[in-house]
């Protein structure tokens, strides 16, 4: 105004201001978003928003990060539930390369940031022996020529299984024999070939599916390859 003494403004002043005012429109840009958005939640009368992010430990650490930061923005809206599926491991390593000038161990920083973020985190257990002989038979009766709606009976026989029964085997050649019309020539070989690989996978694969699953496939195509030659594994 006129007449009031007016102090000398340097760049500095006015880059500091700029800055201080980008870092509120933003924020505020982050209030206005997940207010819209929770409004549109009851608008739709969606009980509940459940977001499921699997294989997030497969994206480059910069993606990880991205995406992490994404999911911050949706925290406080109400009815909202993200799941994720990762290697805890490769995510701890995102977040240690996003944030090197941190202080503080590898291992501190990363737990700190993923605590903030993970509410309810889940280990999932390695398979035992009688885990891995189930899942095996499993793969093996996907695959196996089976007439329609057979492996769906084998499937529930799995998921179904009385909760007493949950350390034992729930599917080999004797439980495949009871539930199934007809159990294919095939399928009996390869049911009994499962019950003597399994505890060999379970404490060599560290009860690993996603490696038990790479080695059968090498392992069935292998065998394919045998046969060519008239080779047959005993």
């Amino acid at each position: 105004k006129l007449g009031e003494k007016v102090e000398d403004v340097t760049a500095d002043d006015i880059g500091a201001f700029l800055v201080e005012d980008a870092g509120q429109e933003a924020r505020k840009a982050v209030r206005d978003f997940r207010d819209d958005f929770s409004t549109l939640l009851k608008q739709t009368k969606i009980e509940r928003l459940v977001v499921l992010i699997d294989d997030l430990d497969r994206c480059l650490p910069p993606a990880v990060i991205e995406i992490l930061e994404a999911i911050k923005l949706f925290l406080f809206v109400p009815h909202t539930t993200f799941v994720i599926g990762a290697d805890e491991r490769l995510v701890r390593y995102a977040v240690r390369r996003r944030f090197p000038e941190l202080p503080g161990e590898v291992s501190q920083v990363a737990n700190e940031y993923l605590e903030k973020l993970i509410q309810y985190p889940v280990q999932i257990p390695v398979l035992d022996t009688a885990e891995m002989e189930t899942y095996i038979n499993l793969l093996f009766a996907s695959a196996a020529d089976l007439p329609e709606g057979e492996y769906e009976k084998v499937r529930q026989q799995v998921i179904n299984g009385p909760p007493e029964s949950l350390l034992d085997v729930r599917l080999n050649a004797g439980i495949a024999q009871e539930i199934l019309d007809e159990v294919p020539e095939e399928l009996k070989l390869q049911l009994a070939m499962a019950q003597r690989i399994a505890p060999v996978l379970s404490s060599g694969l560290k009860g690993n599916p996603r490696q038990c699953k790479r080695f059968l496939n090498t392992l069935v195509m292998r065998t394919e390859m045998g046969k060519s030659r008239k080779l047959y594994l005993k």
